[in-house]
């Protein structure tokens, strides 16, 4: 006979009378838990799988622990609490759920250790991701991978994929496991199928609220450049300069930004520089058996994530796309390109113009203020209709339109402010107010924070931050004063709507057909934008600097040449412009390009010299025919023309070290990656630590607590200290006035 609960004490087998004691006894304990059984069938909770689950559904976190995978797993934990506290013995109803909230309570805390963990990488985790082979048509990614995702404010951010789905779906199953789902095709079924085009993957990764698809993912840079070397990413800044040599504004030319193919330019560049033949050790890091081919394409999509965001902007991908906004005024363009200052210093008069205008009539038409003498007659002055003749209807009538106004403001106003500030600052809201705007003031606000703007940039920044955020403040307290005072409420309502419409001028002359009405120009802005979040002009003008980024050897740099080039290191105006007529530094094609231009200019033909001859293009007409007499001026994509020394970019393009990938140890710092074809068990151990990050790792931090933590540094001006006490110590005190003036606007 089996009576025994398997929840409740084991099995346990009864004998007839007559038996021993022993047997006896096994035999009164089995009778007494088939009646604890059917004692608990009679209350309706069944002592079979539906047991635990069942008992579960009075707890609090039935959400969490309502899955049967869970209870497969905790079944022993059960019954083994059952026979700590209670030796075996049948234990009540109650009981037994006061039992399975204790186990489920103990697992909620082990999980959340674990989480705590588990949101910490090691370099064995980083690699595996890397190295694992995928499946053609698969995803790349599956949860426990670490990846990095493209957040809302354009930085790349390390993170762990958690869940993986597609697009769709919610995938409400066990973690991990993929849920098959194809997209249909236009005008047609194709369940059958199997083009991997037609699947599109999206990720949940810690880190971001928001599902991440494929191209906004990439591997760990961290465990790259612990495998690969620097190499890559020196080759990554000489091909942005490359790139923009090749740029130019001009429709219907094959390298108008529009048409230019800037990824596969990029991987042309690529092969060109991998099967060099002054290439041969990263070539052989690169081939090793040692290296899966994912990895391989892994790294090649990482370094080529710069040109894919250029041939979003130049393409209108999707969500890119400039066309879609009319938020892009006049002081955006003159923040993107740091030129074109003419009109938008109009706009600035007009726009302070009018309202003071509006102050100093409304005040002319009061009393005199000299004859206010207590706080009441001020207050009276202020918020009531100076108006003697106006009925009390009539006042009556136009309290409650100005009430209307109020409650307008209060309800959308305000909360539209907040939410523009919010975005401005990386943080999606989901509201569908995250477009291609904000993501070029994410572009704008990345230069800025890295210092890479220049005097106009910074300049057209500080106005169009002035004229949006403190003047829009400044244009509501006006209208609200200057409706408390109007005696008609249809006055109300026009006073409010024309000051709304003097709040948008600088996107109505934005708009105008004369000034961008395809958005070209704006197009090309965020081009150049990217360009700059990614060029690090400090970094190529300083020999230490470009050691201590790629962990350069100063013996090594001595010893290829570059201790005589000067104090610009790769920024020399006249090594560039030699360079650029030195035919050792030129593809066929270059070459051919340039015999042309230098033909037509020769010849004085104006068709083949706007074909061939890059004529620099520049934002600001007004700005070009004043300022021009004066200064240089550069075209949008003539930013970069000193930094073109392709002689010393063909000495440093090689230096990188590759590490060790097998074997000994290695030099000092540098031990061996793989051991007998597997990752050594020391890297389990490698963390970021303090001191010691991980690249791009930043815990757990969102952007939203990024933002709040923005605000609140620089309100206190916290963070205007740190970075006036590094400017000092490093000797640069003319980033320390920048950072002091920054600091009063951005306050």
């Amino acid at each position: 006979m089996s009576g025994a609960n398997p929840y409740v004490g084991g099995l346990v087998r009864g004998g007839p009378a007559g038996k021993s004691k022993a047997e006896q006894k096994k035999a009164r304990i089995a009778a007494r838990l088939a009646e604890q059984k059917r004692k608990l069938i009679k209350s309706g909770i069944k002592t079979d799988e539906d047991l635990i689950s069942n008992a579960l559904k009075t707890s609090s976190n039935t959400h969490t622990f309502r899955s049967s995978d869970f209870w497969k797993d905790k079944r022993a934990r059960v019954i083994e609490e059952i026979d700590e506290e209670y030796d075996g013995a049948p234990v009540s109803r109650d009981t037994m759920i006061k039992i399975v909230r204790k186990v489920a309570e103990r697992h909620t805390d082990e999980l959340i250790a674990s989480v705590d963990s588990d949101f910490t990488p090691s370099m064995t985790e980083i690699w595996e991701t890397m190295l694992r082979e995928r499946d053609d048509g698969g995803p790349r990614y599956i949860p426990g991978d670490w990846v990095e995702f493209l957040d809302d404010d354009l930085t790349w951010k390390l993170g762990k994929v958690m869940r993986a789905a597609f697009r769709g779906t919610e995938d409400f199953g066990q973690i991990g496991e993929m849920l098959s789902f194809r997209e249909d095709k236009e005008g047609g079924n194709n369940d059958d199928d199997d083009n991997e085009q037609d699947i599109t993957y999206l990720y949940r990764v810690s880190g971001t609220k928001k599902a991440v698809s494929e191209e906004n993912l990439r591997v760990s840079e961290e465990g790259l450049v612990r495998m690969f070397g620097f190499g890559p990413w020196i080759w990554q800044q000489f091909a942005l300069i490359k790139l923009e040599q090749c740029l130019r504004i001009q429709e219907g030319h094959q390298n108008d930004f529009e048409n230019f193919d800037a990824v596969a330019f990029a991987e042309i560049k690529w092969d060109e520089w991998l099967f060099s033949e002054n290439n041969t050790a990263f070539r052989r890091q690169f081939k090793s058996r040692l290296i899966s081919e994912y990895c391989r394409f892994a790294l090649k999509d990482h370094i080529l994530k710069p040109f894919q965001i250029v041939q979003k902007i130049a393409h209108n991908a999707p969500g890119w796309d400039v066309s879609e906004s009319d938020e892009f005024g006049v002081f955006t363009y003159t923040s993107h390109f740091g030129t074109g200052l003419a009109i938008p210093l109009i706009v600035c008069a007009i726009q302070w113009t009018i309202p003071f205008l509006l102050v100093i009539n409304s005040v002319n038409n009061g009393p005199d203020v000299g004859e206010l003498t207590n706080i009441t007659e001020v207050a009276d002055y202020i918020f009531c209709v100076s108006d003697e003749e106006a009925s009390k209807n009539l006042k009556l009538l136009t309290t409650c339109m100005v009430l209307c106004i109020q409650l307008l403001y209060t309800t959308k106003v305000v909360v539209d402010r907040l939410v523009s500030f919010l975005t401005s600052l990386g943080v999606d809201l989901e509201f569908g107010t995250y477009n291609v705007f904000y993501r070029f003031g994410a572009l704008r606000t990345l230069v800025r924070e890295q210092r890479k703007e220049s005097v106009g940039q910074s300049l057209g920044y500080t106005l169009d931050l002035l004229m949006n955020t403190f003047y829009i403040c400044f244009l509501y307290m006006v209208n609200i004063f200057n409706i408390l005072q109007a005696a008609a409420p249809f006055e109300v309502l026009l006073n409010a709507l024309a000051l709304e419409f003097v709040g948008q001028i600088d996107e109505e002359f934005a708009s105008s057909k004369w000034w961008d009405h395809d958005r070209r120009w704006m197009k090309a802005a965020g081009i150049k934008l990217a360009l700059q979040v990614h060029i690090d002009k400090a970094m190529l003008k300083s020999r230490m600097l470009f050691s201590e980024k790629f962990n350069l050897d100063k013996k090594v740099i001595k010893g290829i040449g570059l201790s005589d080039i000067g104090t610009y290191f790769l920024k020399n105006t006249e090594l560039a412009e030699k360079d650029a007529q030195n035919y050792r530094y030129m593809t066929t094609e270059e070459r051919l390009r340039f015999d042309l231009a230098e033909l037509a200019l020769e010849s004085e033909n104006e068709l083949a010299i706007s074909q061939y001859y890059n004529n620099p293009d520049y934002f600001g007409t007004v700005d070009r025919i004043v300022l021009s007499p004066f200064v240089e001026l550069r075209g949008v994509f003539k930013q970069y023309v000193d930094y073109r020394t392709w002689s010393l970019w063909d000495r440093v393009l090689y230096v990188a070290d590759v590490p060790n990938l097998e074997g000994n140890a290695g030099k000092k710092g540098s031990p061996a990656i793989f051991h007998k074809g597997k990752i050594r068990e020391r890297w389990e151990r490698v963390i970021p630590e303090r001191g010691k990050p991980f690249r791009n790792y930043y815990g757990r931090q969102s952007v939203g607590l990024k933002a709040i933590t923005q605000i609140l540094s620089t309100v206190t001006f916290f963070e205007l200290g740190g970075k006036i006490a590094d400017s000092i110590s490093t000797g640069n005190y003319s980033d320390a006035f920048f950072w002091l003036y920054d600091a009063i606007f951005e306050w």
